[in-house]
């Protein structure tokens, strides 16, 4: 896991995190967007097939993603 912070030009810090799967992936956004984080993931359509138990409960308790 890889993770940068830096400043944006409001001065708020920015987080960028290279995950190892794309399950761990959807988890630590999944909980980032619980804890109140805008947050995104990118990945290709593998990926994606490897994220939707993840995306299945994100969309279940209306947590837009």
């Amino acid at each position: 896991m890889v993770c940068l912070r830096q400043k944006e030009h409001m001065g708020d810090a920015v987080s960028v995190t290279e995950m190892q799967s794309e399950g761990g992936a959807a988890g630590a956004a999944h909980g980032a967007l619980l804890g109140g984080a805008l947050t995104t993931t990118f990945t290709a359509s593998q990926g994606l097939l490897l994220m939707i138990p993840d995306m299945y409960k994100i969309a279940g308790e209306l947590i837009p993603l």
